[in-house]
């Protein structure tokens, strides 16, 4: 079956004629949204275009190197060491994982 029709901009920019950028403008639809609530209401709310950076200074790949051994050593922990982390936890409304994150990473601020 062949659709007859406008292209529309997933399809332009799968065959290279215009960037992601333009296609992400050209649809209505695409975009980040925001849940919230007005007068008990659920509401979605767009947010405004924005191109994202990931500028990967020093600083930020040493933290994202803490956060992979602060993982790796999660991993290591026996289950009873997880439950006590998930009882901690529990008073800060946070999960086992969370929380022995949350502690880790806050343990090599400067």
């Amino acid at each position: 079956m062949h659709c007859h029709g406008q292209v529309g901009p997933y399809q332009k920019w799968l065959r290279g004629e215009i960037t992601y950028d333009e296609a992400l403008r050209m649809n209505k639809w695409s975009g980040i949204y925001r849940r919230g609530k007005v007068h008990g209401k659920r509401q979605w709310h767009l947010l405004p275009f924005y191109r994202p950076s990931n500028p990967q200074t020093l600083e930020q790949q040493y933290r994202r190197g803490l956060f992979r051994a602060g993982v790796i050593l999660w991993q290591s922990l026996t289950n009873e060491e997880k439950a006590m982390y998930k009882k901690l936890g529990d008073a800060k409304q946070l999960n086992g994982f969370c929380f022995f994150m949350s502690e880790w990473m806050n343990s090599f601020k400067n």
